[in-house]
């Protein structure tokens, strides 16, 4: 049964993944227990769905995030402010790979992923 988007997720994560949902289907598979966003609203996922078939968007828990950026950073830490959330990123010598603020804990840690990403692939195009 779908539900309102704003029930769960911000609307600015939901229009991140959407700009962002090539990468996140790069990088992840929706599993049971996911949400999916479509023009009915969030469908949580049952089984293994396929989201460019029905144009879904799949929208990543914030473990599943974490979890793709400790396998391209030694420190992760996500912090809550009055105003937001913060997702640190930094290599194993404590330097600074991304700082982002965003409205949601999901939403900058998505922000950090994407920036390290894109730092990574444009050192290599130097290198």
């Amino acid at each position: 049964m779908p539900r309102e988007p704003d029930d769960i997720f911000s609307r600015s994560y939901i229009t991140l993944c959407q700009r962002q949902r090539q990468l996140i289907s790069d990088l992840l598979t929706p599993e049971p227990g996911d949400w999916l966003f479509g023009s009915n609203g969030l469908t949580l996922v049952r089984h293994p769905p396929e989201p460019e078939s029905n144009g879904e968007i799949f929208l990543p828990r914030l473990d599943q995030l974490i979890r793709l950026l400790r396998d391209r950073a030694a420190h992760v830490i996500v912090s809550c402010y009055p105003d937001g959330y913060s997702c640190q990123v930094m290599d194993a010598d404590d330097q600074p790979l991304a700082n982002v603020i965003s409205k949601s804990p999901e939403e900058s840690a998505l922000r950090a992923l994407v920036f390290v990403l894109a730092e990574r692939a444009a050192n290599e195009q130097i290198d």
